[in-house]
């Protein structure tokens, strides 16, 4: 009895996240590589995650400037965090 009703809940689940809408486009804003710190290292390893979940996601990277020049690369848009 306990198996069914757990089966059923699971399907339940599975169908609300079916009908779910689906999160097209995110933006991650903190710091990134090369800048090394582990703000930078997490933010880098959470867009790879989400990226490799969802290859078709949108994934927006802004990362905070401290007044030093990083080479971000194209994909990275710098943000001065004291202005």
């Amino acid at each position: 009895m306990l198996h069914e009703a757990t089966l059923e809940t699971k399907r339940a689940l599975e169908a609300q996240i079916a009908s779910s809408p689906r999160v097209s486009h995110v933006a991650l804003i903190g710091n990134f590589p090369p800048r090394r710190c582990g703000i930078a290292t997490f933010t880098s390893d959470l867009h790879d995650g989400l990226k490799g979940a969802n290859p078709t996601l949108r994934c927006d990277v802004y990362a905070m400037s401290d007044g030093v020049e990083y080479d971000y690369g194209p994909n990275v848009t710098s943000i001065h965090q004291h202005e």
